[in-house]
């Protein structure tokens, strides 16, 4: 179970569907957010305040000026106003996810990586590619407050670094990273999970669909992590 110091942070768009495997996901959990927009149907707003989520609402006006950068600030927004609650509600350490994830294995996975994410960044798994380099799966990240406001931070519009990589650079201050100084930075999941048979989903649709991947709820430890690891260029 979460430390009475951790919450999780869930983000992103919600519909019906979404909505209800989210309270079914986190049930049994008792400290948790999620960070939306607005324009989200109050129905399931109030859906998710009756199944004890605490529900921050966006509004992306402000960060609407640029296009190109609209995408991963959005992101980063609802991120950072969820990490910002959290630290306001007294909270240490936050676990972040997202909307479209999945598991009936959530508490086991809390429970097997709480330590893992205490006094750095804790994601799935690192990924180094020829053509991208060194960065790292992001769709779950766990760590402490302040050390996740370091890297969820608003982009200039003229930045066009990729998002992963602009992430690990906020994180780490530095432009490139080695295997080794990532283990530095972050801690890695992937093992506990693989070790525990821990299984999250991801709600994909199907220009994710390859030959080893259920779409739409494609595994993220058995066929997502699994496929970088057979491709040699996931490290963890």
């Amino acid at each position: 179970m979460l430390t009475k110091d951790t919450i999780i942070l869930i983000t992103g768009q919600l519909n019906s569907l979404f909505t209800e495997r989210l309270i079914e996901t986190y049930k049994n959990v008792h400290h948790k957010i999620i960070s939306t927009w607005d324009n989200t149907k109050k129905e399931l707003i109030d859906n998710l305040e009756n199944n004890n989520f605490i529900v921050v609402l966006n509004n992306d006006e402000a960060i609407k000026n640029c296009m190109i950068t609209h995408k991963h600030n959005s992101q980063i927004m609802c991120i950072k106003t969820g990490i910002e609650k959290a630290k306001e509600l007294g909270y240490k350490n936050v676990l972040k996810l997202r909307t479209d994830i999945f598991s009936t294995d959530m508490e086991r996975f809390v429970e097997i990586n709480k330590n893992l994410y205490l006094d750095k960044i804790m994601t799935i798994c690192g990924i180094e590619t020829k053509m991208a380099g060194i960065y790292f799966l992001d769709i779950i990240i766990a760590g402490p407050v302040d050390k996740l406001l370091s890297m969820f931070v608003l982009k200039n519009p003229r930045d066009r670094t990729p998002f992963e990589t602009y992430l690990l650079r906020n994180y780490t201050k530095k432009r490139k990273v080695s295997q080794e100084e990532m283990h530095t930075f972050f801690s890695f999941a992937l093992s506990n999970c693989i070790e525990n048979n821990i299984e999250l989903t991801w709600y994909r649709d199907a220009k994710w669909k390859t030959p080893k991947r259920t779409i739409p709820d494609m595994k993220i430890i058995e066929e997502y992590c699994k496929e970088y690891c057979e491709q040699n260029i996931a490290f963890y």
